[in-house]
């Protein structure tokens, strides 16, 4: 604590700005990642709902992974038939978007099991 009045006063002008511009801060930018995130989701989710109305219209695995294979590199995914394990939800605890994501796969999406967002394969 400083002994002078000066000292003093400036502690008790600048503590508290300082706190509230960085509860702002973090408050505007975890919201703005979450909105960024859910509207970037919204076209996974309709990408996602099209392969899985393609899979479900096949008669069997093996014709589902042929309609299913010339959309794959357009679409930058890989999927596997039949799909392996279910595995676990997780993701990165400074992800600011990761939690938004997930809901708005989870909301948009029937059927999802888990979403890994740590995995890079």
């Amino acid at each position: 604590m400083p002994r002078s009045l000066y000292g003093r006063a400036a502690l008790i002008l600048i503590v508290p700005i300082v706190t509230i511009q960085l509860v702002v801060s973090v408050v505007f930018i975890q919201r703005y990642y979450e909105a960024v995130t859910q509207q970037m989701t919204q076209n996974v989710v309709r990408e996602l709902s099209y392969l899985k109305k393609q899979i479900d219209a096949a008669p069997d695995v093996a014709a589902a992974s042929r309609m299913i294979a010339p959309l794959q590199e357009p679409l930058a995914m890989k999927l596997i038939l039949p799909a392996p394990d279910q595995g676990q939800e997780r993701r990165g605890f400074g992800d600011l978007s990761g939690r938004a994501m997930i809901e708005t796969l989870r909301e948009g999406v029937s059927g999802i099991k888990a979403v890994d967002l740590l995995d890079n394969e």
